[in-house]
């Protein structure tokens, strides 16, 4: 549930220097794009246009409320997916030590 991670998020970056999990405008997605650009263009070549674009596509489709249903692949004989809530802190760790 979303709830759920959100309190994940917020009890991460709780117990790191990072900022919060929030919800932004997305007119708001320009100039965080740019900005994360600027930050980390010295380790590696961001195209602040495109991951403003990426940004912007996520956004809409999030906004669609569709949810992913598993029962096909699950009666095929594959296993069900993990939680995100499972493996979010080490998702965080990854992005870290790549970015931070």
């Amino acid at each position: 549930m979303v709830d759920d991670l959100l309190q994940a998020f917020q009890q991460m970056s709780a117990s790191s220097e990072e900022r919060p999990y929030e919800r932004v405008t997305e007119t708001a997605l320009k100039q965080m794009a740019q900005s994360f650009s600027a930050q980390y263009a010295a380790q590696e070549a961001i195209n602040p246009r495109m991951l403003h674009k990426a940004l912007m596509l996520y956004g809409r489709f999030s906004k669609l409320n569709y949810i992913f249903d598993q029962r096909r692949i699950l009666s095929e004989g594959l296993l069900p997916a993990p939680s995100f809530l499972g493996y979010i802190e080490a998702v965080a760790t990854v992005v870290r030590n790549s970015y931070g």
